[in-house]
């Protein structure tokens, strides 16, 4: 059964039937309901169906079109099908708070793009060729390929998309606090696992599961229990035992220029990010460092986490 679209072609003005102006997908996941879209089959080609109402995604009853047309007869078959935008739903920023709903939504954008060129969702035509070999120029149009495939001095328009499924997708968090001791470099302690697909988290390190560009990021939240005495946080992605370029943030005291007392926090959030090339013997770990003049230094429950996309 296809992931990205349903067709009807039966006569008849029933729930599975033609023959109406109202149909639905309510076996299709959405990120959006204006994703989903219509063509109807008549005379050996595929057009575009104009709909009036997109329905919506909060109940299975709901998730249905309404077409402009009273019927849709006039077609052979009725496809209603999917189409996930290409532009980036998610930007990562620097010093961002980083969720589980940025990260679901960007690896099912991904994913849901990849499903539509490999089904054809949009009946564009698909050629099937195995062991095809290309020389030279060559201009391609929806081209869908599995197996190993390998592309050199690769020049593209439009959407190019790459299946995402097996990649590895990890987002930890810690479900205790952690205490630390003043000015030392030391590893985040992440035992609760939102999602590690390619499990590939174990003892507060990631491994990666094969070579490839990673996005990463990471934050944590320092309290120092003597209030307004903590000093300095500093957070680092250490990539194989050493921090990754540009990955060391700090959040530290501001000194006053007349001489008074330095202005100090109870507690303070840092967070960094990175996007690097990790090989398979290069693990991950998000490390952090704290000073206080007084009092105990934790890091706050549910306040730290690491996550990690694979990209390609």
């Amino acid at each position: 059964m296809a992931k990205t679209y349903v067709e009807y072609s039966e006569l008849g003005t029933g729930t599975d039937q033609r023959g109406q102006n109202q149909f639905s997908y309510a076996d299709i996941e959405v990120l959006n309901v204006n994703d989903i879209k219509c063509k109807g089959f008549i005379m050996n080609a595929w057009a575009d169906v104009s709909i009036a109402n997109q329905g919506s995604s909060d109940s299975t009853a709901n998730k249905k079109i309404t077409l402009t047309a009273s019927d849709a007869l006039q077609y052979t078959k009725i496809r209603v099908y999917r189409q996930t935008s290409s532009d980036a739903l998610v930007d990562f920023v620097d010093g961002a708070r980083l969720t589980e709903s940025d990260l679901d939504t960007a690896y099912k954008q991904g994913l849901f793009v990849a499903q539509e060129v490999q089904e054809d969702a949009a009946a564009v035509g698909i050629v099937n060729t195995n062991n095809l070999t290309f020389q030279g120029t060559t201009s391609v149009d929806n081209l869908s390929a599995t197996g190993t495939t390998v592309l050199s001095n690769l020049t593209a328009t439009g959407t190019v998309s790459i299946p995402t499924s097996n990649f590895a997708k990890l987002f930890v968090t810690n479900s205790a606090p952690q205490t630390l001791t003043a000015n030392t470099l030391t590893d985040v302690v992440l035992n609760d696992e939102e999602r590690d697909n390619t499990n590939s988290f174990t003892n507060n390190t990631f491994t990666p599961p094969a070579n490839g560009y990673y996005c990463i990021q990471g934050q944590v939240e320092v309290n120092c229990t003597d209030p307004n005495d903590l000093s300095h946080v500093e957070i680092q992605i250490d990539k194989a035992g050493s921090a990754i370029n540009g990955t060391i943030q700090t959040h530290s005291e501001t000194h006053e220029p007349d001489g008074d007392a330095n202005s100090n926090y109870t507690k303070a959030s840092v967070s960094t990010f990175a996007i690097d090339y990790l090989t398979t013997n290069q693990p991950i770990k998000l490390r952090v460092k704290a000073n206080s003049g007084a009092g105990t230094l934790q890091i706050i429950a549910q306040r730290a986490a690491l996550g990690i996309f694979q990209l390609a």
